[in-house]
């Protein structure tokens, strides 16, 4: 079977064409899994952050909640850098990220009712004041992830990830704001200060 050089051609073209947008979906596949990926590592780290508020009994038992609320806000600055450096986000990729945010807000629901439980050790110990300088870099590091996802989206799915976000942010805003006076006051100032 002899084919004509234009045959060939065509054959040749189709087949380079077909190789060449299966690596781009497959390219496109792995950076949607990378804003994915940011979102299951922050759960996991504010689960750890939500565990050490629940374990909160005294003073004794800050340090974990300390310590958990410096590896959310330093590992949040990593995946801040993750999702800007990112190829944008796709239309495809936009729907998987409903989930990981609904687990965001939950979580964030949990660590919301666990501070305002915890109230009279946090009053007792001191602690609403520097509780709300976590949560306040938490939400602030949080915002720009959000909108870092967001800017390095496709265009048509930017509203759509947005309304995935409300309601981890409201979570994150809604604590923050309740460990400010007066709803949460320190017993004794460790410092002279009007949060």
């Amino acid at each position: 079977m002899k084919f004509s050089v234009i045959t060939l051609a065509c054959l040749a073209s189709f087949a380079a064409t077909a190789y060449s947008h299966a690596d781009a979906n497959v390219l496109e596949q792995r950076d949607d899994d990378t804003f994915k990926s940011v979102l299951k590592r922050l759960n996991t780290d504010l689960g750890v952050f939500a565990q050490a508020v629940h374990d909160f009994v005294d003073i004794n038992d800050y340090y974990k909640v300390s310590g958990a609320g410096d590896t959310v806000i330093a590992n949040l600055e990593i995946y801040v850098k993750e999702a800007k450096e990112s190829t944008p986000l796709s239309e495809a990729g936009a729907a998987d990220l409903k989930l990981p945010f609904e687990d965001l807000a939950t979580t964030a629901k949990s660590i919301h009712d666990d501070f305002i439980a915890k109230k009279p050790a946090l009053e007792r110990d001191s602690r609403c004041g520097v509780s709300h300088v976590y949560m306040l870099n938490i939400t602030t590091v949080s915002g720009e992830l959000v909108r870092a996802i967001i800017a390095n989206s496709d265009p048509k799915v930017q509203d759509l990830i947005d309304d995935y976000t409300v309601d981890y942010m409201h979570y994150l805003a809604a604590i923050t704001l309740w460990l400010r006076k007066p709803d949460c006051v320190d017993s004794w100032p460790p410092w002279d200060s009007d949060l």
